[in-house]
């Protein structure tokens, strides 16, 4: 059996390939070059923060529980309970209306209006940490984002005002 002999391509083919079909990787390139330019100059920034909350039985503890949930279904429960309130209408409304609207809103006496509330909503998220389960474990996090960093830091704080109210 005969061994097949490998073309060795030298330097020179190479550039000379490479400038022959030069239009084969020039125009992709530049088409791309050209969108993610477009891209990065109008998208907007979008901020996150996110807050640990640690949620305890105080109401029903005693001695022996001291303020722990007697079982899952009953943490599950009460994680579920304050994810609905910090994403109720009314809660995420009077946040907003405490924030004030943003520097570019056109309407400010509108503020908020239901679309802005419903945005708000959208940009909230209650998650149990690494993925687990609501119920699981006592530590869950409220997440928000918003277009600048002092806007979402505020909208969280804002947010467990009213969860706690």
């Amino acid at each position: 059996m005969t061994a097949k002999q490998i073309p060795i391509l030298h330097l020179q083919q190479l550039a000379n390939a490479f400038l022959k079909h030069r239009w084969h990787w020039a125009i992709p390139t530049l088409t791309l070059t050209i969108v993610a330019t477009i891209y990065a100059f109008t998208k907007s920034d979008q901020w996150e923060a996110s807050q640990a909350l640690i949620v305890r039985d105080e109401v029903n503890h005693s001695q022996q529980t001291q303020g722990r949930f007697l079982g899952t279904e009953d943490r599950k429960h009460a994680q579920e309970t304050i994810a609905e309130l910090a994403r109720s209408e009314k809660v995420v409304h009077n946040a907003l209306q405490k924030m004030g609207p943003p520097v570019s809103y056109s309407r400010p006496k509108n503020w908020p209006t239901r679309d802005d509330v419903d945005q708000a909503r959208q940009a909230i998220k209650l998650v149990p940490p690494g993925g687990a389960e609501f119920g699981t474990t006592e530590v869950f996090y409220l997440y928000s984002s918003a277009d600048t960093q002092s806007r979402t830091t505020e909208l969280i704080t804002f947010l467990l005002e009213g969860i706690e109210e």
